[in-house]
């Protein structure tokens, strides 16, 4: 009899809420190295499982997991916004991580998973 795995309570999930990626995310290139290499959000949510749910390297696939592949965030009311204040980037289409080519408007998206008191949240911050 071959047992089935069951998912470990501290690996890292893309998505902050533990839920699996929305069908249509699954494609959804997390980045492009050439025309002939790239990494889709489903490949980075499988490798996102090697670390567990505590390092900084998962906070760091669920920035990006809400950013790039439509993971949920915080409530409007405790998440952190990437302009302190509140506000809007004056620019959303700016590239604001060139690393990982995100824009301005995908990172404010992406800081929405930290609570707005958290040292994580002041990290993200303008």
């Amino acid at each position: 009899c071959i047992g089935i795995p069951q998912n470990d309570a501290n690996e890292c999930s893309l998505c902050m809420d533990g839920n699996d990626l929305h069908p249509s995310f699954v494609d959804t290139l997390w980045f492009e190295e050439s025309s002939s290499a790239s990494t889709t959000c489903q490949e980075v949510a499988e490798y996102a499982k090697r670390f567990d749910n505590a390092e900084d390297q998962c906070s760091q696939f669920q920035f990006g997991g809400a950013a790039k592949c439509g993971c949920d965030v915080q409530s409007q009311d405790t998440s952190c916004t990437l302009c302190q204040g509140g506000s809007d980037p004056p620019n959303p289409s700016l590239i604001g991580d060139s690393e990982l080519g995100l824009t301005c408007e995908q990172m404010a998206h992406g800081a929405n998973i930290f609570h707005k008191d958290s040292d994580k949240c002041l990290e993200t911050q303008f």
